[in-house]
């Protein structure tokens, strides 16, 4: 079964039971589900028509479509994800409590190249990591700017100074002059927090515990120290170019989830 919708110009054409789900999904109504596939196909290209936008949002917003798809109508849904990077999908719902805005992002699927002495099973790891990466890659940098934003507040805009251990304003410098003695190669950020590893963050949070606290549940430092600590066992292994195993990858999900949501909150 399909809906027809008809807004503006032409008519928009969507497998029922997707829409159905897409609308829940949003917790909007017909019209202003519309809305927001016009505004998806606006960020795709209108060169996709109005269908493939709806099941595009759709599967960005974790609706299982392959349901109920033919796989004519799925292709140019497939074709998107391989020809995007990045697609920015921003959905805002309306209550009377507040206005919500939810940004999803979709990642580039997969690469590809020939290489004869690159064995099935390496090719395989490699797509499985990079499909988990933007989770590490997310997770660090908003620890970051958590810390960054806090307590420049804090202390002004020379905080690195003087809320930052010595020692790892040492090694964050080494690294500045390293890329300063190679001019070719890109840098990595403006501000010095950009050079640290996770283990600085870790020991910049503990040194300005009473700040960061009150973002974390309950106050209690152990609990990020903790999924810190947990991550970066995974995050060794994927920056050996090694694979995780399945158990870990579950784990480094749920810990992003708890972690966004605590952010969120």
């Amino acid at each position: 079964m399909v809906r027809r919708l008809k807004r503006g110009k032409g008519i928009i054409v969507i497998n029922q039971k997707i829409f159905k789900l897409l609308q829940a999904k949003l917790d909007l109504k017909p019209a202003q589900t519309y809305h927001h596939i016009n505004n998806v196909r606006s960020k795709i290209g209108t060169a996709n028509s109005k269908e493939t936008a709806a099941y595009f949002l759709a599967s960005s917003l974790g609706i299982d479509i392959k349901k109920h798809l033919s796989e004519e109508a799925l292709e140019p849904v497939r074709r998107l994800g391989r020809s995007h990077n990045v697609v920015v999908i921003e959905i805002s719902s309306k209550s009377k409590k507040k206005q919500k805005t939810t940004r999803i992002y979709r990642f580039k699927d997969s690469f590809g190249f020939e290489c004869k002495h690159i064995p099935t099973s390496v090719m395989n790891e490699a797509i499985s990591m990079a499909d988990i990466y933007p989770y590490f890659y997310v997770f660090e940098n908003s620890i970051r700017y958590l810390i960054m934003n806090t307590l420049e507040m804090e202390y002004g805009k020379d905080w690195w100074n003087t809320r930052v251990k010595k020692r790892i304003r040492g090694k964050v410098q080494d690294r500045i002059n390293d890329e300063e003695n190679n001019p070719w190669h890109g840098k990595r950020g403006q501000h010095p927090i950009f050079y640290t590893d996770i283990s600085h963050l870790l020991s910049i949070i503990r040194n300005n515990e009473e700040h960061i606290r009150t973002y974390l549940p309950e106050g209690r430092i152990t609990w990020l120290t903790e999924k810190i600590q947990d991550w970066e066992k995974s995050r060794n292994i994927i920056a050996h170019n090694n694979p995780l195993q399945d158990h870990d990858i579950e784990r480094v999900k749920v810990n992003f989830q708890d972690w966004i949501r605590q952010l969120s909150g």
